[in-house]
C-alpha cells in the first residue's frame, strides 16, 4: 500500500486491486514501467463502478 497519502481515498470506501512494481528499465520487460523507483497503486470503489490510480516514488 501507499506510504500513507492516498490523497482522495481517505475513507474506507476504496478496495485496494493491485500493485504495479517498477521495473526500471529491464531489457525482459514487454513494456517499460517508471515510478521513480516506487510503485503504482490501483483501487476500485466498493460500488465497483470507479478506479482510481495512484503513483508513489520513494
Amino acid at each position: 500500500m501507499p506510504n500513507g497519502r492516498a490523497w482522495g481515498l481517505d475513507d474506507d470506501s476504496w478496495l485496494f486491486l493491485c500493485q504495479f512494481a517498477d521495473r526500471c528499465e529491464d531489457a525482459e520487460d514487454p513494456f517499460f514501467l517508471n515510478f521513480g523507483y516506487g510503485s503504482g497503486f490501483v483501487f476500485i470503489s466498493s460500488d465497483h463502478r470507479e478506479g482510481r490510480f495512484l503513483g508513489d516514488c520513494i
